[in-house]
């Protein structure tokens, strides 16, 4: 009797491989009925094996705290009666899990078992998965080179295996990558080449993230239509497929349609669904509903998903460590969620009557602070233009040569500054409202030494240092150029001792750095530094530097990059710019201030 039910197990066992990437609710089914029978005659090992098998099927229906209890009982069993292969699923189930709720370094430790095993038992598709699973660990701690490495060798085994399912998820989590760091070149032949493997092998899982891959880079280029087509295959597993379409919904501005489908998926879902797609269902609701001015909806969907972040930390931690820390971070939670029910309840109808006034008055208040400041430094080169014109009209006949080609030249000097003048406050009324278009162009690191222009009294003064790289650069020259002209300035104003220009680049960004010897930026004005209408170091000076260093940080968010100061009364001012090189689909950071 009991070697019967020992074959029935192993022939469903069977059937479940035989489905393992196509069928995963027809696979969980299964699963569940030899586990029963397993436990029913004892078999040990079939425990083993259903447990992981239903794990596996959990995790691809976006059930990852049911699978987590399945795959540690399975390990137990399995290093209970030293059964590597078996030791080694129960892991790749639980990396995953570990993964998902922030573990890494046990999920690293756990693709390392794996890795050893698979290599130890001669197991070419647990090395494959060990590795790709490295390389998403490797991403998320934003280790690209390493991530990147492990891909790599993960299609590269896959290819060679001749086992073309498991190239699919590297190929992805590869093209994810890239996306992530805006080289959609890169990445749409991976996606297009792992879709392609996955539909033709009916790879239900592979195919699925590929499509949602390939809908999302879509979206991001602004093609709707295509990202529509690709997410409205029938197959397309129902969370994503309906989060991709509220997308796709709120892209074309039908938001009441996005806010409906949302609803229906969070009230429709199974309570053992996967808690992060859940809090991400949630934080897209609470953007809606405030993009409505539904702030009360607004807030009761921002505390459902606090709720779902305090049951996160409850369930997902396995140690004494991360459970204080969780305790921790759970009352934390909950006096956040407290204290932000007060404040927004307190709040909705105020941030609903003023929230458009507030947004219109602002740029009115910079643009007439700009006016003010432009009106202000013009005073200087008017005074000067109307004594040079006076000396050359009144005293054109006594004076010397020499000196009235001094007073044209100065005349000339003055026209230029106001030149300037124009052309800056131009640029940051033109960058407020998002009018300037970057032109990306390639060139060298070298040659931006010939777009810095130095003032002849003050070349004793500038140190320029020009890494020693032959790296590519492609962003706007016109804008970096003068984004150096402003930063340069700016030091040669505020300092009398060496200024310092720094120029390097790599395979990701071009770094500008400019540092003075001056005496620094007080603290209390930091928080103003790039109001257009600010002076940083004597507020009740207007000399300029704030529309200056406008121009640099509006510049700085156009081209995606990030610019901080470093400043200290004793070590002057380092102002560095850091801009990725451009892409067509490149997300666009928030620029910051950090103050050392």
């Amino acid at each position: 009797m009991s070697t019967s039910k020992h074959d029935a197990v192993d022939k469903l066992l069977a059937q479940i491989h035989a489905i393992r990437f196509i069928d995963y609710p027809r696979m969980l089914t299964l699963a569940e009925e030899a586990l029963a029978l397993a436990r029913e005659a004892n078999y040990t090992r079939g425990i083993a094996r259903s447990l992981n098998a239903m794990g596996w099927a959990c995790i691809r229906l976006w059930q990852n705290a049911r699978a987590v209890p399945l795959a540690r009982e399975a390990l137990a069993l399995a290093q209970a009666n030293g059964w590597l292969e078996e030791e080694a699923y129960a892991l790749l189930v639980l990396d995953s899990c570990l993964a998902l709720a922030g573990q890494s370094n046990q999920a690293f430790e756990a693709c390392t078992r794996i890795l050893e095993i698979g290599q130890a038992i001669g197991s070419s598709e647990l090395v494959i998965m060990a590795l790709g699973d490295m390389g998403v660990i490797h991403d998320e701690r934003g280790d690209g080179d390493s991530a990147i490495e492990n891909y790599t060798r993960s299609i590269a085994l896959a290819e060679e295996s001749g086992d073309e399912v498991l190239l699919v998820f590297p190929l992805a989590n590869m093209a994810a990558y890239f996306l992530k760091v805006g080289q959609t070149d890169e990445a749409v032949p991976l996606i297009r080449r792992g879709l392609e493997i996955a539909t033709r092998l009916n790879f239900a899982a592979g195919r699925d993230f590929c499509a949602y891959l390939l809908s999302e880079t879509y979206l991001g280029m602004g093609n709707a239509a295509a990202a529509d087509l690709v997410s409205s295959e029938p197959t397309f597993p129902t969370p994503l497929r309906e989060q991709l379409r509220a997308r796709l919904e709120i892209h074309r501005g039908q938001h009441a349609e996005a806010v409906k489908r949302l609803r229906h998926l969070t009230e429709t879902l199974p309570e053992d669904t996967d808690i992060p797609l859940m809090i991400g269902l949630y934080n897209d609701l609470v953007g809606l509903y405030k993009a409505q001015g539904n702030f009360e909806r607004a807030l009761q969907a921002s505390e459902t998903r606090e709720r779902l972040h305090i049951t996160w930390y409850q369930t997902q931690l396995n140690n004494r460590t991360e459970l204080a820390t969780a305790l921790f971070e759970v009352e934390r939670l909950e006096r956040e969620l407290d204290e932000r029910r007060r404040q927004e309840a307190a709040n909705l109808e105020r941030q609903h009557t003023l929230l458009v006034q507030r947004q219109q008055q602002e740029l009115i208040d910079i643009k007439r602070q700009v006016l003010a400041r432009l009106a202000h430094d013009f005073r200087t080169p008017l005074s000067v233009l109307r004594m040079s014109f006076d000396m050359l009209t009144r005293y054109s006949d006594r004076l010397p040569p020499d000196q009235r080609v001094q007073r044209l030249e100065r005349i000339d000097d003055q026209f230029r500054a106001l030149d300037r003048l124009f052309n800056n406050a131009l640029n940051v009324l033109r960058a407020l409202e998002d009018r300037i278009i970057p032109d990306a162009t390639e060139f060298s690191l070298a040659s931006l030494r010939d777009w810095i222009f130095v003032p002849e009294a003050h070349a004793s003064r500038v140190i320029l240092e020009v890494a020693d790289s032959d790296q590519g650069v492609r962003s706007d020259r016109v804008i970096i150029r003068e984004m150096l002209h402003q930063l340069l300035d700016n030091a040669l104003r505020y300092s009398t001792g060496l200024v310092t220009i720094r120029l390097s680049a790599d395979a990701d960004a071009l770094t500008l750095e400019v540092e003075d010897r001056g005496p620094g930026i007080p603290a209390n004005q930091l928080e103003h530094i790039f109001e257009p209408i600010s002076g940083a170091h004597d507020p009740t000076k207007l000399n300029g530097v704030g529309l200056g260093l406008s121009l640099v940080h509006q510049y700085a968010h156009l081209l995606g990059g990030e610019l901080h100061l470093r400043t200290g009364a004793d070590t002057g001012t380092t102002a560095r710019v850091t801009l990725p090189h451009f892409k067509p689909a490149m997300v666009v950071l928030e620029p910051s201030v950090q103050m050392a």
